[in-house]
């Protein structure tokens, strides 16, 4: 949602969500793996069926078009990457301070 707004995108949450909903019915190929030989197959075309639904989903959704389609992906990576970066230095910090915390307590050495 986050990309697509980004991108100049005016879709709502829910139907970029609804879009995510209906690109992830892909993973019903995963059925084809209970034939052990198609096991692989059936994973790697689910996926990649899935990922090309969510793209093509949440462009829908945002009406986007052009260029800004085609970066969609990127920008969504580049936003997750950021974000588990940004969460990294939070957990980090929370433990900082309990730690300060503990150790003026004496509590922890």
């Amino acid at each position: 949602w986050l990309a697509g707004r980004m991108l100049g995108g005016k879709g709502t949450f829910t139907s970029t969500m609804r879009g995510f909903g209906f690109a992830h019915s892909a993973y019903a190929i995963l059925l084809l793996g209970l034939i052990p030989s198609l096991r692989p197959l059936a994973s790697l075309l689910a996926v990649l069926l899935s990922v090309f639904g969510v793209w093509i989903g949440a462009a829908e959704a945002h009406k986007t078009r052009g260029w800004r389609t085609a970066l969609f992906p990127v920008v969504a990576v580049a936003i997750a990457v950021l974000g588990l970066a940004l969460l990294q230095q939070l957990v980090a910090g929370a433990a900082l301070t309990l730690e300060s915390i503990a150790q003026a307590l004496g509590i922890a050495p």
